[in-house]
Parts: structure tokens; C-alpha cells; sequence
């Protein structure tokens, strides 16, 4: 290896099981359509009630002007859930991290808020932003340097740790109990990711002779480790977690490793030309102080745990 990867087994309180719930399921969304409902729930004012538009001649740069002028702000999010980021709640209205910074800086724009949530996938999410359909995407978009030539992200406003998902028998059965990735390296290592994602990219570029197992959905990846189809399975430290608080029963079949000098950075993107409207959306992170770790996420939206 280039450099030592330092791995951490994760412990969980028990207790928290019990006082936390899996956030509601709700049909595909619509077509593009102004949010205008909220949870009774939720803190969100999706309403944007007393909205104060900023008049265009009041700025100077361009994109921004542009956006003002057509008074309304377009985020990408993908159609599928992701809590805490982004979710449809009981009543079919939309709540979670995503949603509120979007609503923050659509506000603070003095513009309307529009979710475009059509796109099945982050390559769709991507290549729809490179090509002017959305203002911007926040939806658990991760910032890798092939995603970067061809949009701008933002500075950090969560950062998960890269992990890895093990069978607890065949990690005993290979004798790696405590070093998994060792036997992840060898030839024919059967190592389970997700079809699409910026995971797909890392399991296929630092384990090429692996025997690389692609799911359609999380769920499915998790599955497959459980029921010893794959070895590991790689995704970040939230998504293992709420799979094991959401189901006690995974633990018992598996452990979580994270690396410990790997990040998994979540940013909001834009298209390139838009620098502009990116240094009002740094600014509105930086003073608004959006910078979670998971411990974060599971203290302020225990509801999707």
C-alpha cells in the first residue's frame, strides 16, 4: 500500500435503538414542482412566506443577477430518499439537511425554491447540472476529483468516513478479524458497492483484482454481506450505521471498519461558470456553520436512525 490505512472497528449504543425510527417511505415524486408543503414536524418553512425578493440591479455579478431575474433557485436531489439529507415525510411533504440549506440559500436569495428530483441516479444528477437544468445540486453529492472536471463544488458541509461493511464468519474464516483489508487486496476478493456511486469509482480503482459484486441499491449491498455472497461491502460510515440501528439484526452477521485517512466529503455542486453563484453559497455554509460528522447527524435528525 502507498499509505497505511488506520482501521477503527465502530461501537454502538444499544439504547439508541430504541428511541430512534426509520423515516417514512412516500411515492416518486412529480416532475420539477415548487415545494410548498412541510411537515408538521420539522422546523422548515418551506412556505417561504414573506419572502423579500432582492431586486437584480442590486448586484453585480452576472449568474447571480441571472438568478434573481428569474426569481427562483433550482436544486437537483435525487428521486430516492436519502435521511437525513433529503425525504419525504407522513404527509408527503420534504424534510432533512439537503432541504434546509437549500431553503436557506434560496432565501437568502430572496428567490423561490424548486426541487428537481427526476434524476435516478448521480451520473444523472451530474450531467443534468453540467447542462443547465438545475442552479444547483445538493443531494449527498460526494466531491471526487472525476465529478470535479466538469462542475464546481462547494467547501465541505458534511464529511463521512469511508467504510467498510465485513461478514463477521468469513472475516474469521480467512483469519482477518482485525485487518480486513488485507485480504480485500487479494485476487478474487469478493467485495459488494453500489451501482452508480462515487464508491463504485473507489472499489474498481484501489481493489482492480477484486471480484467486484455491483448492487442496484443499498439495501441489496447490505443484504449480500449478511447473507456471505460478498466478503465486504464499501460505502460510508451513515449508511452502515443506519442499516444496523434500523435493523439490530445486521450486527449480529456483521462489523463496521472505517478507514481512518479517508473522507467522503458532501458538497453542494454547480455548473462550471457559475464561481459566482458558488462564493454566495461558501459564504451562506461558512457563516451559517454547516459542518456535520455523523455523530451530528444522529443528534439533530434521530428520526432517520
Amino acid at each position: 500500500m502507498n499509505k497505511k490505512l488506520l482501521l477503527t472497528l465502530v461501537l454502538f449504543l444499544i439504547p439508541l435503538l430504541s428511541a430512534c425510527a426509520s423515516a417514512p417511505k412516500a411515492e416518486s415524486p412529480a416532475e420539477t414542482a415548487e415545494i410548498a408543503t412541510i411537515a408538521l414536524h420539522s422546523s422548515l418553512d418551506l412556505s417561504q412566506e414573506g419572502r423579500q425578493p432582492i431586486l437584480p440591479q442590486e448586484y453585480d455579478k452576472p449568474f447571480v443577477a441571472e438568478l434573481l431575474e428569474k426569481d427562483s433557485l433550482v436544486v437537483g436531489m435525487l428521486e430516492e430518499d436519502r435521511p437525513p439529507f433529503f425525504y419525504h415525510t407522513g404527509d408527503g411533504s420534504m424534510d432533512g439537511l439537503d432541504v434546509e440549506i437549500s431553503l436557506g440559500i434560496a432565501d437568502t436569495f430572496g428567490v423561490k425554491l424548486v426541487i428537481d428530483r427526476t434524476a435516478r441516479s448521480n451520473q444523472e444528477l451530474y450531467e443534468n447540472l453540467a447542462q443547465g437544468r438545475y442552479d444547483m445540486v445538493a443531494s449527498k453529492f460526494s466531491m471526487t476529483p472525476e465529478r470535479a472536471m466538469g462542475v464546481s463544488f462547494s467547501t465541505p458541509y458534511v464529511t463521512l468516513r469511508q467504510s467498510f461493511l465485513v461478514n463477521k464468519k468469513l472475516a474469521a474464516q480467512y483469519g482477518v478479524a482485525d485487518y480486513p483489508y488485507d485480504h480485500m487486496r487479494e485476487p478474487g476478493a469478493v467485495i459488494g458497492t453500489v451501482e452508480g456511486t462515487s464508491y463504485e469509482s473507489f472499489v474498481r480503482r484501489n481493489f482492480p483484482e477484486a471480484d467486484i459484486r455491483v448492487y442496484e441499491d443499498i439495501p441489496s449491498m447490505v443484504e449480500a454481506v449478511v447473507g456471505e455472497e460478498v466478503f465486504a461491502a464499501v460505502y460510508d460510515d451513515l449508511t452502515f450505521v443506519q442499516a444496523i440501528m434500523k435493523n439490530y439484526e445486521v450486527s449480529l452477521y456483521t462489523t463496521i471498519y472505517t478507514v481512518e485517512d479517508l473522507r467522503d466529503y458532501i458538497c453542494v455542486a454547480v455548473a462550471d461558470g457559475s464561481e459566482d453563484l458558488l462564493e454566495c453559497i461558501n459564504a451562506y455554509l461558512m457563516v451559517n456553520c454547516y459542518s456535520y460528522v455523523l455523530d451530528d447527524l444522529i443528534r439533530d435528525f434521530p428520526e432517520c436512525f
